[in-house]
């Protein structure tokens, strides 16, 4: 008898079958898996066999090419017409014409759902997706970006693979996208095609009823070894579903050893020429070493067209390295879909680095890269979304959610509902919906209703004393509209009308947002919709006053897109205490040229020793208020790091500016926090008085990190305002080594807390902050 093949010992060895089933098998049991399989692998030809009964092909890449009706074999390529390397007695004309038999064991049931998405969906909004060079782009041509949740292997956590929960993470963690990982191997669709069917098209199906993306994975580690079953799948999944915009294709997920130029390539190849028999909605291919070595898959890309490859990531495992990868991917000119990603280690097991997950969440916005978590399991697993017993048809609670689990629902409602739903304190009457999870939108009156964790009727004690009148607490739930083309809000009035002497340009950021105000925790515009700004601090002005001119400021916002730009006007050291005329020419140019294009522009009294100088900054805001304040795009930062001081004494210094500031202007005022700006929380529980105040956050990547950004977490529970006028790359020194996935961490946080943020900064000093080559 020949040799018992490696995968077969592999399969019929008592510890993998106890793997399988967690106990003995019974004896009959394991003959007929062990026969099934040794069925599946003698199915199809050798090399150079005859292949016109079996149609298929053994060895990865090698297809069934017909010579003529007496002959066909199994080839690695064919050419029509005479093969000079035949027999000289078989030396006849090959046709070339493929045979392929997909008649394998897919018991899929026949499906009559309508085509047309429901309105208001993911997929009435985006159709079906192409791609287009490295990006997936909709019907329209716009880059989207899709974000779900990957369902666990189907044999092991069936019991969450239904309708009920398909909806339930639609309507509760805001999906438009699920992955449906059906097994292979290990009791999967192999040994039970019937049950593994089923499970997949009751989820597709449930997709295709509500609207959004769902991914048909083949979820194995040696699909070529099944190729043939793979391909019988695929050309059912594909015939059935294949016209719907919803389904894409993932036809191996994870190779592990496998070499891409000759196993796996070829492997994708025959899928995809399935699959493009029915349908050319989008295929997403897995790459080698578990789908992370996507920038060796992308030197040699699969033929044919809305082809995609796949990136998997585990948090506390994969880094900024893998990242690289992925750039080097995407400056190949292919597109790239995370099918697959953990908080946790890559075994799915292990502790959670958020940190760092935060860091490659906010590298897919960057570059609209679609993501799916895993997992919805309950298996005792840091990377499950679940607690052991959550009920199976979904309406969890949030004890019912693991941290991994909390941590992604809120990431996906935060990335759903940003832009549309209102934030914590701000007006949510034109929303009606929140923004942060759990808290709900609640009427004051007619006019107001705010986005509150929770609300008791009648008088709020903690209110502005301007604002003291009773809360209806009515709540007002327009969630279930977040997910359709937003309504032109109805405008609510501001505390003021700003006094602007013209219009800010169509189409610029203050023509959108118009002049800036503070609710609760957030910055907002005049509609009452949170805003986050981005741009630019110019260097100190009395180094840097070479920048400080109208072209920069115009190239800042027609090349780098900037919304915002920092003016750090310098005080000491031969700036505005020494030569006051020469560097207000400077600050007047850059305001007046970013009042022209319509970005706003921050006036920063740039010192470390404010509290020394506080008659000339005085003197400085009445003039800078009374010239600028009525237009909506300027803002005044008052004291850009007190260092060591004491907050009671720079909050005593904020006090007075802020009074001059306020005769002429009710615009936004950001004020300068302990220790280079890093004391947010100390500040946060004995405030600046007034209105429209924010709170100033400075960070370096390479010298601050998460504990940092505990201290805005509590100056945001505390109900303050955060901007983030200034922040590098490097060390806090300005210069040194650079920390790209820290800052990533940290424009993440801003992101999902909508802070404001400049990075510094405008200069060409020979320092690594620079944003110029000297």
């Amino acid at each position: 008898a020949p040799p018992q093949p490696s995968w077969l010992k592999a399969f019929t060895s008592r510890s993998s079958i106890e793997a399988i089933s967690g106990a003995r098998m019974p004896i009959m049991r394991e003959v007929l898996a062990t026969a099934s399989l040794i069925i599946a692998a003698s199915a199809c030809s050798g090399r150079h066999e005859d292949c016109r009964e079996s149609k298929c092909c053994s060895d990865s890449g090698w297809v069934c090419y017909e010579k003529n009706e007496g002959w066909a074999a199994c080839r690695d390529s064919c050419t029509p017409g005479v093969n000079p390397y035949d027999p000289p007695q078989h030396r006849t004309p090959w046709s070339c014409n493929l045979l392929e038999d997909f008649s394998g064991n897919v018991p899929i049931s026949p499906v009559t759902l309508p085509e047309n998405p429901p309105a208001g969906s993911p997929v009435a909004k985006h159709g079906r997706l192409q791609v287009r060079g490295n990006q997936v782009v909709n019907e329209a041509g716009e880059p989207v970006r899709l974000r779900g949740m990957s369902f666990f292997w189907s044999q092991w956590m069936g019991h969450y693979w239904n309708e009920d929960v398909v909806k339930w993470l639609k309507k509760d963690w805001k999906v438009t996208l699920i992955r449906a990982a059906m097994g292979v191997e290990m009791g999967g669709h192999l040994e039970n095609p019937g049950p593994e069917t089923k499970k997949m098209q009751a989820v597709v199906d449930a997709a295709i009823k509500i609207g959004i993306y769902v991914i048909i994975d083949w979820h194995d580690h040696n699909a070529e070894q099944h190729k043939h079953q793979a391909m019988s799948f695929f050309d059912a999944m594909a015939r059935t579903y294949g016209k719907y915009p919803n389904v894409l294709f993932e036809t191996f997920n994870e190779p592990v050893h496998q070499n891409w130029w000759g196993v796996i390539k070829p492997y994708h190849e025959q899928m995809v020429r399935v699959i493009r028999k029915h349908s050319d909605n989008i295929v997403i291919c897995g790459t080698p070493k578990w789908s992370s070595d996507v920038a060796v898959a992308s030197t040699a890309p699969v033929p044919g067209e809305n082809i995609a490859y796949t990136i998997h990531f585990y948090a506390a495992t994969h880094h900024e390295s893998l990242r690289n990868n992925v750039r080097t991917a995407l400056n190949n000119g292919v597109a790239v879909f995370a099918t697959e990603w953990g908080t946790c280690e890559a075994s799915g097991n292990g502790g959670l680095n958020l940190g760092e997950t935060r860091a490659w969440l906010a590298f897919f916005e960057e570059h609209h890269i679609s993501d799916a978590n895993w997992a919805i399991s309950d298996k005792s697993e840091s990377c499950s979304a679940l607690r052991a017993g959550a009920p199976p048809r979904g309406n969890w609670q949030l004890g019912q959610l693991t941290d991994s689990g909390r941590f992604v629902r809120d990431s996906l409602q935060q990335h759903q509902l940003s832009g549309r739903c209102s934030a914590p304190h701000q007006n949510c009457r034109p929303t009606g919906c929140c923004s942060s999870p759990g808290w709900q939108c609640f009427e004051k009156n007619a006019e107001w209703a705010a986005c509150k964790p929770s609300c008791t009727p009648g008088i709020d004690a903690n209110d502005h004393p301007d604002w003291k009148t009773p809360w209806t607490c009515k709540v007002i739930d327009r969630s279930s509209d977040a997910t359709s083309p937003s309504p032109e809000p109805t405008p609510v009035a501001p505390d003021r009308q700003p006094n602007s002497p013209s219009a800010a340009p169509p189409g610029s950021p203050v023509a959108e947002h118009g002049a800036l105000s503070v609710r609760g925790n957030q910055v907002i515009g005049e509609h009452g919709q949170r805003v986050r700004l981005r741009g630019m601090s110019m260097f100190w002005s009395q180094w840097m006053g070479k920048y400080w001119n109208k072209d920069v400021i115009e190239w800042l916002h027609k090349d780098w897109k900037i919304s915002l730009v920092r003016a750090a006007f310098g005080i000491e050291m031969g700036g505005y205490l020494e030569n006051s005329g020469a560097e207000l020419q400077k600050l007047y140019e850059i305001v007046e040229t970013a009042i022209k294009v319509g970005v706003y522009v921050i006036i920063d009294w740039h010192d470390h020793n404010a509290h020394a100088h506080v008659a000339q900054a005085k003197t400085f805001f009445d003039d800078m208020a009374r010239k600028y304040g009525k237009h909506p795009n300027v803002l005044f930062e008052t004291f850009n790091e007190p260092v060591h001081q004491n907050w009671p004494e720079v909050k005593q210094y904020h006090n007075q500016v802020v009074n001059v500031i306020r005769k002429h202007t009710d615009n936004l005022v950001i004020c300068g926090t302990p220790k280079w700006s890093q004391d947010v929380d100390i500040a946060s529980v004995d405030r600046v008085q007034g209105k429209n105040i924010a709170y100033t956050i400075h960070f370096y990547a390479s010298s601050h990190g998460e504990w940092l950004r505990g201290k805005v977490r509590k100056a945001l529970d505390n109900g303050v305002a955060i901007f983030a006028t200034e922040w590098g790359t490097c060390e806090a020194s300005g210069n040194g080594q650079l920390r790209l996935d820290e800052a990533r961490a940290w424009l993440a946080f801003f992101e999902y807390h909508g802070i404001s943020d400049a990075n510094w900064a405008i200069s060409d000093k020979k320092e690594s902050c620079s944003a110029l080559s000297p």
